[in-house]
């Protein structure tokens, strides 16, 4: 069993290590070398082949003694100053890893992983302001890479630049562990953002209804579900026909159960603005609970051509088709569902229900290894994102 602390410190290495496989590829001897330089010397082939296996085993302080004996026979070598520096970098040698990074960048400037490193580097460093510009080369030289992405948004918050931040974090794909260290990071900038909003918005106009607005959703994310219902209110008494508010008192009667209250405040909001997606998929979901089918039909209809929750939207869409017994156009919602995230278990599961009540025993098979293919997935992803943080 590993230990809380062995824990934290492999998961901590995790984006450093699968970046780390892709330049280890890169940078094998005789892969690419500088303008002139045929190949690594055998003595020093020789050195980088025991750094390789040194590196497989977790031995970074070990690999990295075979990278100096290299580099003295060798001195202008750029890719291994690079594996050196990624040594220094997976030691936790972070101070050690800028100059060699540095150097290797020196000698050869098109060197992605170098920038990269050289930038979360200096990111671990504290020193946020001059992870920057390594880590805006490496997105220009490796515009795909979500690692990229991922540390220059980190930096960017850091740095206090809130809107650029949530501009890169949203480049992260590929990756569902990075993906969502990558959404927890841009809930921390939209929140700076609104905070400095706010600041703004209250020094120019500190009774304005829309000061009232931004400090009720500060309220709300940190909880104060209380504080947060009469500042919407001071807000409304001040412009009652501020868009956005209705609904969000409506959200907080709703995750508090008062599902009446909450129905009333999103018709308020249909009434300023009828293409509201979220007040229409709400009321949806309201209807169905309430049997109103007929009605459940209307707003989830709307619900799916004007929101941004397109999956949740359709799933209603089709629950409200089977309760009346329509069910091919239930097909047809849940399969708009899988359209608009096809990583979605709970659309295959839906589909493959529905299947099963139509006597379509194949497709509903199918479903159900899809939906519990997907499930295992994102049980796996959560999983190992608390073991991270254990």
């Amino acid at each position: 069993m590993l230990s809380a602390a062995a824990k934290i410190t492999r998961k901590r290495h995790e984006l450093a290590l699968c970046a780390f496989a892709l330049l280890i590829a890169a940078c094998a001897p005789g892969a690419a070398f500088p303008a002139g330089q045929v190949g690594h010397p055998s003595a020093c082939g020789a050195l980088l082949q025991q750094a390789k296996q040194a590196e497989a085993g977790g031995r970074f302080s070990e690999a990295a003694q075979f990278h100096l004996s290299c580099l003295k026979l060798e001195p202008g070598a750029a890719d291994v100053y690079q594996r050196l520096g990624l040594d220094y970098y997976l030691d936790g040698r972070f101070a050690d890893a800028v100059p060699v990074l540095i150097k290797a960048l020196t000698l050869r400037s098109d060197l992605w992983g170098s920038d990269l490193f050289l930038g979360i580097s200096y990111y671990r460093l504290g020193q946020f302001p001059k992870a920057l510009a390594p880590l805006n080369e490496s997105v220009r030289l490796k515009p795909d890479l979500g690692e990229a992405h991922f540390w220059l948004g980190a930096s960017l918050l850091a740095v206090g630049r809130p809107d650029d931040a949530v501009s890169e974090l949203r480049r992260v794909s590929g990756k569902p562990d990075l993906e969502m260290q990558a959404e927890a990071l841009s809930v921390q900038a939209y929140r700076k953002s609104a905070e400095r909003s706010y600041q703004q918005l209250e020094a120019s106009s500190p009774d304005s209804a829309r000061v009232y607005q931004v400090r009720a959703e500060h309220s709300a994310w940190e909880g104060k579900t209380t504080e947060a219902a009469v500042e919407y209110s001071a807000a409304l008494k001040r412009r009652p026909d501020l868009q956005g508010v209705h609904r969000a008192i409506a959200d907080l009667d709703w995750q508090q159960g008062r599902f009446d209250a909450a129905a009333g405040e999103y018709e308020e909001e249909l009434r300023l603005n009828p293409l509201d997606g979220q007040s229409q998929l709400q009321l949806g979901l309201y209807s169905l609970k309430r049997g109103e089918m007929d009605r459940a039909r209307w707003h989830l209809g709307i619900a799916s051509r004007v929101t941004q929750d397109f999956a949740s939207s359709y799933h209603a869409l089709g629950e409200a088709w089977v309760e009346l017994g329509e069910l091919s156009k239930a097909e047809a919602s849940f399969n708009q569902a899988v359209r608009a995230d096809a990583s979605d278990p709970l659309s295959h599961r839906l589909l493959a229900q529905l299947y099963e009540q139509m006597g379509r025993a194949d497709m509903a098979r199918k479903e159900t290894e899809l939906w519990k293919t997907l499930s295992a997935k994102r049980n796996d992803v959560s999983n190992g994102d608390q073991t991270g943080q254990q």
